[in-house]
């Protein structure tokens, strides 16, 4: 939630930015993963359905992790669901 309302998100991102992990976790391995990593690739996901003109320089830095790993794991995430949200 903190990272939605600093990068300007609304609620419904949030909640899918939430599903999105969850189902993520749940379905597949993260072990040797930083969660972090994959909470910017969802949150990098959320941005560009939504429109949002914000960089993948803006959210690495915001959470933490590098612009590798945030495209490593936006790229897993759209692999993965073959897009099923």
């Amino acid at each position: 939630p903190r990272y939605v309302a600093e990068l300007g998100l609304n609620a419904e991102a949030e909640k899918t930015t939430v599903k999105i992990l969850k189902t993520f976790t749940s379905n597949y391995s993260i072990s040797g993963k930083d969660p972090k990593g994959l909470c910017a690739g969802a949150l990098y996901f959320i941005c560009k359905s939504y429109n949002k003109k914000i960089s993948q320089k803006e959210i690495a830095n915001l959470i933490g992790v590098t612009e590798v790993t945030l495209r490593s794991r936006y790229k897993e995430i759209i692999r993965k669901f073959s897009f099923k949200i």
